[in-house]
């Protein structure tokens, strides 16, 4: 989801918690953020998220075409061939810190089992 659509989503959760009392617990995920460097973008909408006290997850999503190459080959980060897609194994270790954190936020009895073995995995 892009920027806009992401803060009307953050708006509708807003107006319900107000008007309806209905609060739904989210996080918002970075995606296709710059490896090498900060931007002012990226800046820009952490300062505005932390403004409005939303939650950012820890672990953005690093782009890399690992990833547009599931869009458009189709498969897994683990079925591709590490000689053919550049920095596939960076793009695996960012999956996996992901997978993680999600694991560690989502409120399930089994989640200590399945957090253990994603990071036996690494």
């Amino acid at each position: 989801m892009d920027a806009q659509g992401g803060a009307n989503v953050l708006e509708l959760l807003r107006f319900l918690d107000e008007k309806g009392g209905i609060r739904i617990p989210h996080s918002v995920a970075l995606t296709r953020v710059n490896s090498m460097v900060t931007t002012r973008a990226l800046l820009a909408v952490k300062m505005l998220l932390q403004e409005r006290q939303v939650t950012v997850l820890d672990t953005p999503i690093i782009e890399r075409a690992a990833f547009r190459d599931i869009f458009d080959l189709g498969g897994t980060l683990h079925g591709m061939d590490e000689s053919r897609i550049s920095n596939l194994d960076k793009a695996r270790q960012n999956a996996r810190a992901f997978a993680l954190e999600m694991i560690r936020r989502v409120p399930l009895k089994a989640t200590a089992s399945i957090a253990a073995r994603y990071a036996r995995a690494g």
